[in-house]
């Protein structure tokens, strides 16, 4: 039988899967060095899988960064000084507005590119246009 941990003792005790039951319902958390291999290790994870799965993530990510600067850049280049805002940039890529803002930071803040000028957004406000910083200083 597994063991469970009273709340309101903090005392570690065997119990019935009955028991186990209905203190996993309430609440109570199945000790997993005491538990047996039960269904409720599974279901009251320690937090293993959702480490595995930010992990996935992260690492899908730090794929995509580098991709979407890359493409951009490439497409600055072929606009020369026309440059582009970010939101030319996110509907000529069918991208959202909210990939593409850390992407063109991070290239300027990296100095390939720079803002020069503005031009009007969409909706109607000034954005800056984001060229080659090549481009810029000819």
């Amino acid at each position: 039988m597994p063991a469970i941990r009273d709340q309101r003792t903090g005392k570690t005790k065997q119990a019935s899967k009955r028991a186990v039951n209905k203190q996993a319902s309430k609440g109570a958390r199945i000790m997993p060095e005491q538990a047996d291999k039960s269904r409720q290790i599974l279901l009251l994870d320690c937090g293993e899988v959702a480490a595995e799965t930010r992990s996935d993530a992260l690492n899908a990510a730090k794929l995509k960064l580098p991709t979407r600067e890359k493409k951009i850049l490439d497409w600055l280049s072929e606009r020369g000084n026309v440059g582009a805002t970010r939101h030319e940039i996110a509907a000529h890529f069918q991208w959202p507005l909210s990939s593409v803002c850390k992407p063109a930071q991070d290239i300027l803040l990296a100095g390939i590119c720079v803002e020069s000028g503005k031009r009007k957004s969409p909706y109607g406000k000034d954005a800056a246009v984001i060229v080659l910083a090549s481009c810029e200083a000819n």
